[in-house]
């Protein structure tokens, strides 16, 4: 909502300046991103595939952050990469009965023995290009300490939960439902997971493999959403702009690469070849970054202000004519 306000000031700014363009600026403002986009992004790009049409995108998903990994130095992340969403319902089906003459047929022991599978299921840690370039630079930075390679980031990843979420395909249950009596065993019980891919990975190869895993012909996995998503380049001019703008805004920044762990609309745009970046400028402490989507969410004012500011100077620079 920050990002989409310091958007809006940069197009209505340069607008009634009157300044000569070297290139279109579009401001697209869609709905449903939360939800997958089926109402917005992906409904456009299926009617109207012409107004997807660009050069460069700057989206949500990155940012700055006043510290990482306990080091107190300005860090933006420019993500140019982000976990693709899988959102699946496992259904189990058996024979409902009474509760005082147990079976082995309960469609609730099922699910329970299929979601305790998944959770014992050893994914194993990836590391891609994008992440490499991402803690080798923080790394030059001495912001992040430990060693790049696979095995030390491994390491990393069993004490933080940031890490493990970028170097792993992760699969988190968010619901569950079965039965309507306390002394009723259900006919049917149902609950949905949340996979989150990392770049590259294939939804209908996961899924398979997870089906494999589940191993009981009496629980299915269907399908409720997926989205998988390409990498951008970080060898662009926007990048350079973005890393220019940054580094005279904030004294001793860091700007770098990176993944995010969550998905945005950014992957309908690099699914196409359209270079796209989250980037919001702006400059959080911890404390706050993690009342996203809590209660209280918020963003100080210096960082809403520093947000429309780099926004404005980085799209200045990449499209008015000097």
């Amino acid at each position: 909502k920050g990002l989409g306000v310091a958007e809006l000031l940069t197009v209505l700014l340069i607008k009634r300046s009157g300044m000569p363009l070297a290139r279109d600026i579009v401001f697209l403002a869609v709905a449903d991103e939360e939800a997958g986009g089926l109402q917005g992004i992906e409904w456009l790009e299926a009617h109207h595939p012409e107004a997807l049409e660009a050069e460069y995108v700057i989206n949500e998903g990155g940012g700055g952050s006043t510290e990482l990994f306990g080091v107190k130095r300005p860090v933006f992340t420019v993500t140019t990469a982000e976990k693709g969403p899988l959102w699946l319902r496992l259904i189990a089906e058996g024979r409902a009965g009474h509760g005082s003459v147990p079976h082995n047929d309960n469609p609730l022991d099922r699910l329970v023995r299929a979601l305790g599978k998944i959770q014992e299921w050893d994914r194993g840690p990836q590391l891609s290009p994008v992440l490499e370039e991402y803690f080798e630079r923080l790394q030059r930075a001495g912001i992040y300490t430990g060693g790049t390679s696979l095995k030390e980031l491994e390491k990393t990843a069993a004490s933080d939960m940031r890490v493990r979420a970028l170097l792993t395909n992760t699969i988190s249950a968010t619901t569950a439902t079965a039965g309507m009596k306390h002394n009723v065993i259900p006919g049917r019980a149902e609950a949905t997971i949340d996979c989150r891919l990392l770049p590259g990975v294939d939804p209908a190869s996961f899924e398979a493999e997870l089906t494999q895993v589940i191993d009981d012909p009496k629980v299915r996995l269907e399908r409720v959403f997926a989205g998988a998503s390409d990498t951008s380049s970080h060898d662009t001019e926007l990048f350079a702009t973005i890393e220019s703008v940054v580094r005279e805004l904030v004294e001793d920044a860091v700007v770098t690469p990176g993944v995010t762990a969550g998905f945005t609309d950014s992957r309908v745009f690099r699914n196409q070849g359209v270079v796209a970046y989250g980037f919001s400028g702006g400059l959080t402490p911890p404390s706050l970054a993690r009342t996203v989507h809590g209660h209280n969410e918020r963003m100080p004012l210096d960082s809403f202000r520093l947000s429309c500011q780099m926004i404005y100077e980085v799209t200045r620079r990449m499209a008015v004519s000097e």
